[in-house]
């Protein structure tokens, strides 16, 4: 009985992963060791880990959400701060001490903090405005007189907050698998490359070895994904097919336009351009003085009294 071997560049990620489990499962199944290929169905099981890795697809982080909120609560306690110094601005004007030194801060870290490039400088625009606050006594007075403190306090817990989720979020990301789809994919097909051929192997090495049993499984696991892979083919070329039967129809059903063969210059001169005013075809004076010299030749001869008073007058 002949081994059959299957298309891997075929197959698709999860596809590969089932059928690699599979053989697996039927090889074991059959007990490698008394068969004699335990050596290479061991390094497939070895593979079990990147099997695995192709099984899992990333997405979005879970703690994407909580961080996008915790974001939208910092713009919202900024935009209360940005409230709070224009309404003790009306009440106590620009020129009192204590609103010149907050607005100056508050404008020059708050100001433009919605048109920022990217949530690193913002982040660095709340933390260098805590620095400034804890850095100065004066500015921390002035901000507790002016009624700034419970909102502070408010924006330094969420900026914190967004500050540790980001950090448990970026090792998160990190601690996944870095190696690349296409290598673990060659990393599987190799492994199970090697042991079919070392099951052909194993073959001619013990004759006295029954191999049926085996290779009846394998194959009948192999052309049920075989059949998988010639679905998909068929498929795609019918789509191709029925795409070019449409494009070929929108070409068809075009009219096509006929054109003279005679310039429009040329049918102007049969027509109007060769009529005069009175309807009377023009002709070229080469024509005309062919049609004089004729119409001459062909005068009717002058009765007696006509040519008499001809030679008279001559």
């Amino acid at each position: 009985m002949v081994l059959l071997n299957l298309r891997l560049s075929k197959l698709w990620k999860l596809e590969r992963v089932e059928y690699a489990n599979q053989v697996i499962k039927i090889v074991d199944e059959h007990d490698p060791e008394a068969l004699k290929i335990s050596d290479m169905y061991n390094l497939l099981v070895a593979r079990q880990p990147e099997i695995d890795q192709l099984n899992v697809r990333y997405r979005a982080h879970p703690m994407t959400v909580s961080i996008q909120h915790l974001r939208s609560l910092r713009g919202l306690h900024i935009s209360n701060i940005l409230g709070r110094l224009k309404l003790v601005r009306k009440e106590k004007g620009d020129l009192d001490g204590d609103v010149k030194l907050v607005r100056t801060e508050i404008d020059r870290h708050f100001g433009n903090f919605r048109s920022s490039k990217n949530e690193a400088i913002k982040i660095q625009k709340v933390d260098k405005f805590n620095t400034a606050v804890e850095a100065s006594q004066e500015l921390e007075e002035a901000l507790s007189e002016l009624g700034f403190t419970s909102l502070m306090n408010d924006l330094r817990s969420v900026h914190s907050r967004i500050k540790s989720n980001s950090e448990l979020r970026n090792k998160s990301i990190a601690a996944r698998p870095q190696t690349k789809t296409n290598d673990l994919q060659k990393a599987v097909d190799d492994s199970i490359v090697n042991l079919f051929t070392d099951i052909r192997l194993a073959m001619l090495r013990n004759p006295e070895i029954n191999y049926n049993p085996l290779i009846a499984d394998l194959n009948k696991v192999t052309l049920n994904f075989d059949n998988y892979i010639n679905i998909r083919i068929g498929q795609s070329e019918r789509k191709a097919e029925e795409k070019a039967e449409n494009e070929n129809g929108e070409l068809d059903n075009t009219t096509p336009v006929v054109e003279s063969t005679e310039p429009a210059g040329r049918m102007m001169s049969l027509n109007a351009a060769d009529m005069n005013g009175d309807g009377e075809k023009i002709l070229p004076a080469n024509e005309k003085k062919t049609i004089a010299t004729t119409s001459n030749s062909m005068q009717l001869p002058l009765n007696d009294s006509e040519a008499k008073n001809d030679a008279n007058t001559n």
